[in-house]
């Protein structure tokens, strides 16, 4: 039989994630009773609460900017992860709707994976370049807020997760390189 039991500990690192997400993004608020009604069966259904943590993601399965974690760790907090998947899903939409009509003729995939154009894929181009696009981005970010998070001393890129006119103040620590005037 499947094990469907989730520890106090964890259960309640999750709840406390959630409802940091909640007072982030007060515009999802209507969402929180069905959120709050799945955790307390939860409390009384430790042996089922895997299930009923599945029950709370899909709450937020349509939301561009979703509390429940996805792909590589970040070392973000939940109002800097809120903010930073909303910054995604604004670029994902300047990639499509701006970049993309300037660099359709010549826009390639990664020559590893290919490097065919992205106008020669089937499917919507302009939201497979612009997937790409936020792919990358999001990576580098995460790396570089991570970077700040853990003082590494030895990485190049550092985010603390700050904005500026809505980008990200992204600190290069590389020095400087001496411009030649031949």
């Amino acid at each position: 039989m499947a094990d469907y039991s989730m520890d106090d500990d964890k259960w309640d690192e999750k709840k406390n994630d959630i409802a940091e997400w909640f007072d982030a993004n007060p515009e999802h608020e209507n969402r929180r009773v069905i959120v709050d009604g799945l955790f307390a069966i939860g409390d009384m259904q430790s042996d089922l609460r895997k299930r009923h943590w599945s029950s709370i993601a899909g709450v937020f399965a349509d939301l561009a900017n979703t509390p429940i974690g996805q792909g590589r760790k970040s070392l973000m907090d939940t109002a800097t992860k809120s903010d930073f998947e909303k910054y995604l899903d604004s670029q994902a939409t300047a990639y499509a709707e701006d970049v993309y009509p300037v660099v359709s003729a010549t826009a390639r995939t990664h020559g590893k994976s290919g490097g065919i154009l992205y106008s020669d894929m089937e499917g919507d181009s302009a939201a497979l370049y612009a997937d790409d696009c936020v792919k990358k981005e999001r990576l580098f970010l995460n790396a570089a807020f991570n970077a700040h998070a853990q003082g590494s001393e030895d990485k190049r890129y550092f985010w603390d997760g700050s904005y500026d006119d809505g980008y990200p103040v992204v600190v290069d620590t590389a020095p400087p390189q001496e411009v030649s005037e031949d």
